[in-house]
């Protein structure tokens, strides 16, 4: 079944789960196709790849699955100058074994493991993790351990890809020195207002809470010296969303609730772009010139695209559920709708990006010229397509 941009608006309406369905499988597929073929032409590859055929369904599809095997399989195949061979097979290998090793194997560690999920890390040794109880511990290097899940998102405080940077944050002044791995006491305040802002989701709108559980496969807990609450995701990692500083007081379960559903409407995106692109890459210039109506932030194109799609999830997320919320969190989610709606209603969302019409898919700019705007964007009916 074929999806479009149509297709992608429905669901953020909250009208239809199944192109979330389709598009995810459709990145499995491409992501799953593209490890076999890399492991056909490395050295050492074939002999991973008979053990990677050997894995249970389910251990397969962590591989498979995780946010981390994208990650690799995307550089190996795009930068493979900037990833050795090596790199790439050590973390396959090492996917590969602790999946094997949770199944009953008796594998041994020549050096600490990370599984692809995050969830699994394993010092050096001889393991059967499948004799070991997996209960949620706190992290020692020196002793296996296994992450905690919330509504079987993985929770990851703990291993080294949460301080890892991308070139481009590097690039916009994001610095690793201001990361670090968030405090027991710090994971403990976070949990909670996780936990509870995806039970509320659950209970009053399935959809929202389908999205989000179906495109965020991990979560990093983060502590960032800048002292301020952020959420991210990227378009190398899809799945993978990271909360900075989650854990101050001023971050309540609504913001929690807007925040995932934020990042998992980009993470829907970036899959659905895997194979529709909604620029058009001949002339697109990587640059920041689209102010946005909600922030005045200049933007990419490519962003600000991005952007309208995901305020528009949230108007219509506050609009679905902010009557059946908890007293006590219903003014912060009004504030929220009423930021959603803002930038709608100043009525430039297409005058903003009508110079830059050409950097923009056909299809896509077609929908662009019916989004809704001005006062529209108040009434709780009003449908984008």
């Amino acid at each position: 079944m074929e999806i479009g941009i149509t297709d992608i608006i429905k669901t953020l309406q909250l009208e239809t789960t199944m192109p979330s369905i389709i598009v995810r499988k459709s990145l499995i597929t491409r992501i799953s196709v593209s490890l076999d073929e890399i492991l056909a032409r490395l050295q050492n590859g074939q002999e991973l790849n008979q053990k990677y055929k050997s894995l249970s369904k389910n251990a397969s599809d962590r591989i498979i699955n995780a946010p981390e095997t994208f990650y690799t399989v995307l550089r190996q195949i795009n930068f493979s100058k900037e990833q050795p061979e090596d790199y790439f097979l050590s973390y396959i290998s090492d996917a590969i074994n602790i999946e094997l090793s949770n199944e009953g194997a008796e594998i041994s560690f020549d050096q600490p493991a990370w599984s692809a999920q995050g969830d699994i890390y394993v010092p050096a040794g001889v393991w059967n993790l499948n004799t070991l109880p997996h209960t949620n511990s706190q992290y020692n290097p020196d002793q296996v351990f296994f992450s905690k899940k919330i509504h079987n998102i993985i929770i990851d405080s703990s291993s080294p890809r949460i301080v890892r940077m991308s070139e481009s944050e590097k690039n916009e002044g994001f610095l690793s020195e201001t990361l670090n791995y968030a405090s027991p006491e710090e994971i403990d305040i976070v949990l909670p207002k996780i936990e509870q802002a995806l039970d509320i989701l659950k209970s009053t709108s399935k959809v929202v809470y389908f999205i989000i559980v179906s495109n965020i496969k991990s979560i990093y807990i983060v502590s960032d010296k800048r002292d301020c609450f952020n959420a991210i995701s990227r378009g190398a990692e899809i799945g993978r969303v990271a909360l900075h500083n989650a854990h101050r007081a001023d971050v309540d379960v609504p913001l929690i609730m807007n925040s995932l559903l934020h990042e998992a409407i980009h993470s829907f995106l970036f899959s659905f772009e895997q194979s529709t692109p909604i620029i058009n890459h001949a002339i697109y210039k990587d640059e920041r010139l689209v102010p946005s109506p909600w922030t005045g932030c200049p933007l990419t194109v490519h962003t600000y695209l991005h952007a309208c799609c995901v305020w528009w999830g949230l108007v219509n997320l506050w609009n679905s559920v902010v009557d059946q919320l908890p007293e006590d969190i219903k003014p912060g989610a009004r504030q929220l709708l009423s930021t959603a709606q803002k930038g709608f209603q100043t009525g430039k969302v297409l005058s903003n990006l009508l110079p830059y019409k050409d950097q923009v898919s056909p299809d896509v700019f077609s929908l662009m010229e019916k989004i809704p705007m001005g006062n529209d964007i108040l009434d709780k009916n009003k449908k984008w397509v």
